[in-house]
């Protein structure tokens, strides 16, 4: 959770018309009668001296009938004649005013202990007896703070006093009255009850005088939550029906069904409208907002308002065809752009995709007017940011892409045709990128772990770089070598910088300058991150261990990530046969061992990998040897895994095992029942290979069935050696 923050509406423009308070269209003197009219000031022929000075004593008097007291003084008056005050003997006419007040905490003496009732009182002494009254005290506001605090709550109206901390020490009557009648509307601390209410129940205030004069405010607007709408799952925006004077976090509750909180930042808040960012809701969860002591620009109070709603439920599309699943907003100019297939580089290119509202052009899609990248995390979601501009909030546009848009899996979008969809608009603003962790990661690399994919070109350029070794003051300019790397939701956020081999608890310090993420958002100005040198020589690069999977397969991890060219990497111990790599698992690799050398069962293999092997950084390693227990178990069949139709001419086949990359497409046929009932074959057109174990059928015709039977024959494994002479599944068409 971010830090609490606290937001303060106030329109000076329109403050004559939102605050309400009587003394802005009513003059002093008509403000005195009418608080005389209900019993809380009283005068004489001359009038209420309203220039007068007030004294100590006639504010202890003002706040006891203030708060309808006065029958309880007089009532007690013997025991509250009785106070700490040595100047007050006992018997003078405001002795049980000052004591009712001393009792309850809204008056205290000098710090000689004497009252002085008899002395002017300051202004700013005079807002602090009436917030006390108002149930207010010391963890309200203090002494610097109560000028701004009273204008908060509405005791008085000039905006000026939101900012001042001086006291008026020759503060008149009038001002005195002001205040009384502006505290008349205001509610009891934490109570709905105001003092207009109170002195009418306590019979102080005849309802008849209060009618007379309008007393009573009357709240046209009931403040409430007018609307939650739910962005996205982490991300919730809630209008009021009216402008609040201040909203706060911690005024916020916000639970599931069970009672549990959802954790939430508060952001973007106006008068009337608030966002919550959120941890992430889950689908079709109910939830509560709970928001407590909001008060609107009359000073009504609202104990507590709450609405419903519920999690955010992504209006994802499930296809085999290439279609786009869902749009998900991210910021005032982003959004992500979710996809059934994998993408490549050319569904990346912004030209495949334009933004409409309605029937205008928003932005034609191109390299000047968007950014994209792929979504760090995935092979099938885009980013799309608007390089100039931002969207209004209130739109809801359409994202057109082109039907010649291919998928990874060589897929037309759409069938070819151009489609539209349309997406909402989050008001987040940008985050900056920021680098999250510096760490040293070998003897000579340090990473940069960032929280968002960084712009590769720009982060592999070695001047961007400077390293200082802060022991020795030794400074090298630039770095030797930049590998940008990371996989799953890390993939492009980590940079490793190569420098010469580290020493151990040496101090360094490594600049980093112009690095952008990938959308090129957000820049990272010249930033200096310190770290201290580790020792690496006890954990060397090495195979952590080895499995044989048969007698004609090993699969070997290794403790750091490959390079790519380790496929090549001298062998020995086995006969090998054929090697493979995969990207998505750097870590290992699979040996195939030729089939007339294969592995049995109670021998054990010396696995070295002579030359050739070399990590994720193109550093080169010899005779990196492990021991590897032989099995004797023949190589399995090759099985279909699945097969679907993902185009209307095209079927992804899915094998548990890699296969060979030169399978042919004659090896497969689709057959079907025409409608003479009798079988009938289609050929495979052609045949791609989108990894080693999917390959992508293509036919001449489009599909007019809706089922068929796909059949295989004579596929054999990655290496060539071991082919299973048949295979068939299901397809089922959309």
């Amino acid at each position: 959770m971010k830090m609490k923050r606290i937001f303060v509406f106030v329109i000076v423009l329109a403050l004559t018309f939102s605050m309400f308070t009587f003394a802005e269209t009513k003059s002093d003197e008509e403000i005195a009668t009418e608080l005389n009219a209900i019993n809380l000031i009283s005068g004489d022929d001359t009038g209420f001296n309203l220039d007068g000075k007030l004294t100590r004593a006639e504010a202890a008097t003002f706040i006891v009938k203030l708060l309808g007291q006065e029958e309880e003084v007089q009532a007690r008056k013997a025991l509250y004649v009785r106070s700490n005050f040595p100047d007050i003997k006992g018997d003078e006419w405001y002795a049980p005013y000052v004591g009712f007040c001393e009792r309850n905490y809204i008056m205290s003496g000098y710090p000689d202990g004497e009252v002085k009732a008899l002395e002017p009182l300051s202004e700013k002494a005079f807002f602090t007896m009436v917030l006390k009254g108002l149930g207010y005290d010391e963890s309200d506001f203090t002494w610097d703070t109560v000028n701004s605090f009273a204008y908060e709550v509405g005791l008085i109206n000039d905006s000026s006093y939101e900012d001042k901390t001086s006291d008026n020490t020759s503060y008149l009557r009038s001002g005195v009255v002001n205040v009384m009648y502006n505290s008349l509307n205001l509610s009891y601390k934490e109570e709905e009850k105001t003092v207009i209410s109170n002195l009418i129940s306590e019979g102080i205030a005849s309802q008849t005088v209060v009618d007379e004069f309008d007393l009573v405010k009357v709240d046209e607007v009931e403040m409430a939550i007018k609307s939650i709408d739910v962005k996205s799952k982490t991300e919730v925006k809630v209008e009021l029906t009216e402008d609040a004077q201040i909203i706060t976090d911690d005024m916020i509750k916000l639970v599931d069904k069970n009672d549990e909180a959802l954790q939430f930042s508060l952001t973007n808040v106006t008068s009337n409208s608030f966002v919550l960012e959120t941890e992430e809701q889950t689908a079709n969860t109910k939830y509560n907002l709970l928001i407590s002591n909001l008060k609107d620009n009359q000073n009504y109070r609202y104990k507590e308002t709450t609405k419903s709603f519920t999690g955010y439920e992504d209006p994802v599309i499930v296809s085999n065809y290439f279609v786009i699943s869902k749009i998900v907003p991210v910021s005032i100019d982003r959004i992500d752009v979710y996809f059934t297939h994998p993408i490549n580089s050319s569904a990346i290119l912004p030209l495949n995709y334009s933004i409409y509202d309605g029937d205008t052009e928003f932005v034609k899609g191109g390299f000047s007017t968007l950014e994209t990248s792929l979504v760090a995390g995935t092979n099938n979601a885009l980013s799309i940011k608007l390089k100039t501009g931002k969207f209004d909030e209130n739109t809801v546009y359409t994202l057109r892409a082109k039907g010649t848009t291919v998928s990874a899996y060589s897929s037309k979008l759409n069938n070819g045709k151009d489609l539209n969809k349309e997406f909402g608009v989050s008001v987040m603003p940008n985050t900056p990128m920021n680098i999250v962790n510096v760490q040293q990661v070998n003897e000579n690399h340090v990473r940069l772990e960032f929280d968002k994919p960084v712009d590769k070109s720009i982060a592999q350029n070695t001047s961007n770089y400077r390293l200082k070794d802060v022991t020795n003051n030794l400074e090298y300019p630039a770095a030797f070598g930049i590998t940008v790397t990371g996989e799953g939701e890390f993939e492009d956020k980590y940079v490793d910088v190569k420098w010469l081999t580290f020493t151990k608890d040496r101090n360094y310090e490594m600049t980093v300058k112009n690095l952008q993420d990938s959308l090129n958002s957000s820049t990272i100005s010249e930033t200096v991150y310190p770290f201290v040198g580790q020792d690496f020589s006890e954990n060397p690069f090495k195979v952590d261990y080895a499995v044989a999977e048969n007698s004609n397969l090993i699969t070997v991890y290794f403790n750091r990530p490959l390079h790519s060219d380790s496929v090549n990497a001298v062998v020995t111990g086995v006969s090998k046969q054929a090697m493979t790599f995969d990207p998505e698992n750097p870590y290992q690799l699979k040996i195939y061992v030729n089939s007339s050398a294969g592995l049995v069962t109670g021998s054990e293999y010396n696995l070295n990998f002579v030359t050739g092997l070399k990590d994720i950084y193109g550093k080169t390693y010899i005779n990196v040897a492990y021991k590897v227990q032989g099995v004797t178990y023949s190589y399995p069949d090759v099985i279909i895994e699945s097969a679907v139709a993902i185009s209307k001419n095209q079927i992804k086949v899915v094998f548990d095992k890699e296969i060979s990359q030169t399978t042919s497409a004659a090896k497969f046929v689709l057959e079907y029942t025409n409608s003479e009932n009798k079988q009938s074959t289609i050929a495979t057109q052609a045949i791609s290979f989108y990894d080693k174990k999917t390959a992508i059928l293509t036919y001449s015709n489009d599909f007019d069935q809706n089922y068929y039977v796909l059949k295989a024959s004579n596929i054999a494994d990655f290496s060539n050696q071991f082919t299973t002479t048949s295979t068939n599944t299901d397809v089922i068409v959309e």
